[in-house]
């Protein structure tokens, strides 16, 4: 009995031992490994693409940032360019305001003193293959910055000097006006209104003969453009070119028959002529309009003509119009005391 029992007590002992196979084992370890790794290759796999996607953002931003435009500080408005007004003399228009410097006209200029003459530069040196050198640099880099600028850029540089020419224009400074016109039209070389700017302040200037040439370039460039045909008339008057003038000022008077400064500088042309009638014909409309300008040249070829009373009614009519310039005034109330009024 004692040897069944231990055959028997070693039988269950194989049994127990045997209840989980060694090849089963082995293949749940695959199992386990095989599920493990692929859990660290995906992990790796979301891990790189992170990467990856972090590389092209960044790279996109770099792009992004270099190639964003340059912006510049916005500037004030800038009045639009036009005619400059006339100034206020005896026998001209009153000067108008900055405000209505905006309308196309022409002038009747002013004689102010010529602009001074630069200072020449001092002679730091060297010799003259070397000062050559440097103006060929400079003037190559300067060449190559304007090439860079972008267009709006020229634009906005352009009515800014536009801005300041008018602003110097409106405190009779000029040479300087005259100076910012220039730097305007440089930078847009093809625009007929800042040409006949020019010409308008070079006429201002007592420089009539320059001032041909810009609005006559101005007229070639826009054959109907009224501002021009009148600068180009009055400098054709300051010269002695009564004939030239009257042609320029009869066709601008065709063109815009209710141009104030056009009947001006007609009437003013035939007046220092002698041609009264004719001049009373462009002082009358001005007259109509209730333009003191045209009172006083009205007033002025009565006293000629030996009509005191009408000389005296009209001066005192200037006196007693609304808005009329202070230079006006005091001219009717001059020529009312020179008349024992």
């Amino acid at each position: 009995m004692s040897l069944l029992a231990d055959l028997l007590a070693k039988l269950n002992q194989r049994e127990g031992a045997g209840d989980i196979p060694p090849g089963l084992r082995r293949i749940v370890q695959q199992d386990a490994q095989k599920k493990t790794m692929r859990k660290r290759i995906i992990s790796l796999s979301v891990l790189m693409l992170a990467v990856i996607l972090l590389g092209i953002g960044l790279l996109y931003g770099v792009k992004s940032y270099i190639n964003a435009p340059v912006r510049t500080i916005a500037q004030t408005p800038v009045v639009s360019p036009s005619a400059p007004p006339i100034p206020p003399r005896a026998d001209a228009v009153p000067q108008e305001t900055l405000k209505q410097v905006q309308k196309d006209r022409g002038t009747t200029p002013e004689v102010a003193p010529a602009p001074p003459k630069a200072a020449p530069a001092p002679d730091k040196g060297g010799t003259p293959a070397q000062k050559d050198g440097e103006g060929s640099q400079i003037g190559g880099l300067r060449q190559t910055i304007r090439s860079m600028v972008q267009p709006s850029d020229r634009r906005t540089e352009r009515d800014l000097a536009l801005y300041t020419a008018k602003t110097h224009e409106a405190r009779r400074d000029y040479p300087q006006a005259l100076a910012d016109y220039q730097r305007a039209l440089e930078l847009d070389p093809k625009n007929y209104v800042i040409m006949n700017n020019v010409a308008g302040t070079l006429l201002r200037m007592g420089r009539p003969g320059d001032a041909t040439s810009f609005a006559a370039k101005a007229l070639s460039m826009k054959a109907d453009y009224v501002p021009a045909m009148i600068n180009l008339g009055a400098a054709y008057a300051q010269t002695g070119n009564s004939a030239d003038a009257e042609r320029y000022l009869t066709r601008a008077a065709a063109l815009d028959p209710a141009n104030r400064p056009v009947l001006i500088n007609l009437a003013l042309l035939y007046e220092k002529a002698g041609e009264s009638d004719r001049a009373v014909t462009y002082y009358t409309r001005l007259a109509d309009f209730r333009d003191a300008q045209g009172m006083l040249g009205l007033a002025r070829i009565a006293e000629r003509q030996g009509r005191r009373a009408d000389a005296v009614r009209l001066y005192r009519e200037i006196l007693s119009l609304e808005g009329t310039d202070a230079a006006s005034q005091r001219i009717a109330a001059d020529r009312l005391n020179a008349l024992g009024q």
